[in-house]
């Protein structure tokens, strides 16, 4: 009898440990444009204390994410800051066919000199500018920027002329362009609204500049087809895409959908 009572506690302690075992987790991993580092982390913050998997995002130019992932880089989510580098994956069939639309962004020309103010300021002389490089968004959206400054009849003809005589550095990816006007290495710098918002503590201004020649981006998601998260990529996706979570992209100085 003695012996029974002992399988007994053996067998309701091991039936209790298994229904104590904590739930498999699942590591999401996510390759995201810098721009979206505050916004994103807050996110995945509030996602893991409701879940138990583990998001872990890598955030660099969309541009330089893309081309990891075309040289065999395997997240299983793609967050670009723009349209063009989520296209040339979808083009390289490395995303599934479904697009997600976060959010959408515009540019801001930001200052560490209060005296700074108006646009025809910053393509005087002795004023040095940083951008992004050509080829990342941020310096996509800096060109097209400038092609609808040039069509103003208030602004000189050549003004893209006299603002690119000014740049002394291009970045990969836009948090080196905000670094640069943070660490007054620079005067100026174009970057988005959202980094604005996130530096506007720090001594830092905003040019002036007319709505009507400013520039609407967009944040589009992705999963990558060869993904063995789909799942898991589909629910993160719907929930940072959700009206729960509007607040949270508002809060962080994007532009979301009614």
């Amino acid at each position: 009898m003695k012996y029974i009572y002992i399988l007994l506690l053996v067998v309701i302690f091991s039936l209790g440990t298994a229904c104590n075992k904590p739930t498999t987790t699942t590591t999401l991993k996510i390759y995201a444009a810098s721009s979206l580092m505050n916004v994103l982390n807050e996110l995945t913050e509030n996602y893991e204390n409701n879940s138990p998997h583990t998001i872990l995002i890598s955030f660099a130019g969309s541009s330089t994410l893309r081309q990891q992932i075309e040289y065999g880089a395997n997240p299983d989510i793609f967050i670009s800051a723009d349209q063009i580098q989520f296209q040339k994956a979808q083009d390289l069939n490395l995303l599934d066919k479904q697009i997600y639309k976060l959010a959408d962004n515009k540019l801001a020309i930001i200052t560490n000199n209060p005296d700074i103010k108006t646009l025809n300021d910053i393509i005087q002389n002795n004023i040095t500018i940083a951008v992004g490089m050509n080829e990342v968004p941020i310096g996509n959206y800096t060109n097209q920027l400038l092609n609808n400054i040039n069509k103003e009849i208030q602004y000189v003809n050549n003004y893209s002329d006299l603002f690119n005589k000014n740049v002394v550095s291009k970045e990969r990816n836009v948090k080196m362009v905000v670094s640069k006007v943070l660490l007054k290495e620079i005067d100026v710098g174009v970057v988005y609204q959202t980094d604005f918002e996130a530096v506007i503590n720090n001594q830092m201004y905003k040019i002036n500049m007319p709505e009507n020649i400013n520039i609407i981006t967009s944040i589009y998601a992705g999963i990558l087809e060869q993904t063995l998260n789909r799942s898991f990529s589909n629910e993160f996706l719907d929930y940072i895409s959700s009206n729960d979570t509007k607040h949270i992209w508002l809060k962080h100085g994007f532009i979301t959908q009614d």
